[in-house]
């Protein structure tokens, strides 16, 4: 008997569905389109995560940052909370390298912005970021071709360069790059390196329009125990 029953419900089933072709078709086409959105909010969530938790992963688990501003910031940050606030000095990265008995590792960044120049491109508003020895120890900084400086280099804050991807393709185009020069201020940089392409990470900001250079050479533009610095 119960499969009767079975039988007679499949059969007004299969009828009701061919008398109602459209609405079958709606319903079959909501639910199917239903399914995927939820499945692809859900990949787009785990990309986010997984591009956040790299970001995070790339900056060391004991690692702290010590500077005057926030690194990202919106509409409503209170700037007026921070302009008062000193830049570290490298002679405070000097002391505590000398001095901090219970630091691993410690770098030094500066940045300051300048007219850069090529043949090909003229740039008022470049920046230029000076770097310790130590500094790859934290961030990213992956030379895809040519080298890093070396200590003699950075000690005499010599005018050499590495530049980050998209700079080397905006001021050199398809030309090779390392050797060639870029004109900073009244300073000629020779190109010793090229960045591995970064790309933007969840945090802000990326290493590919950059130049860097030793640290000391900034004392060419600007005092490196001054609120010009951007750090």
């Amino acid at each position: 008997m119960i499969w009767i029953f079975i039988k007679e419900a499949l059969i007004m089933a299969w009828q009701s569905l061919r008398s109602n072709k459209l609405r079958t078709i709606l319903t079959i086409s909501g639910i199917t389109i239903g399914i995927f959105s939820i499945i692809a909010v859900f990949t787009v969530i785990d990309s986010i995560k997984n591009q956040i938790n790299t970001s995070i992963e790339s900056l060391g688990s004991n690692t702290i940052f010590v500077q005057k501003w926030p690194w990202v910031f919106d509409a409503d940050f209170p700037w007026w909370k921070y302009i008062s606030r000193p830049n570290p000095s490298y002679r405070e990265y000097l002391f505590l390298q000398n001095n901090a008995k219970t630091i691993e590792e410690i770098a030094y960044l500066a940045s300051t912005q300048q007219k850069a120049s090529t043949p090909l491109l003229t740039k008022t508003d470049q920046y230029l970021s000076g770097i310790t020895l130590s500094y790859p120890d934290f961030l990213p900084f992956n030379i895809k071709e040519g080298r890093m400086f070396t200590t003699n280099e950075t000690e005499r804050g010599e005018a050499v360069c590495i530049i980050g991807y998209q700079t080397a393709i905006d001021y050199f185009g398809n030309e090779k790059v390392v050797g060639q020069a870029i004109k900073v201020g009244s300073q000629k940089l020779t190109v010793i390196g090229i960045l591995e392409k970064e790309g933007e990470n969840m945090l802000g900001g990326s290493g590919d329009e950059l130049i860097f250079v030793p640290v000391l050479f900034l004392r060419n533009f600007i005092k490196l125990d001054s609120n010009e610095l951007n750090k």
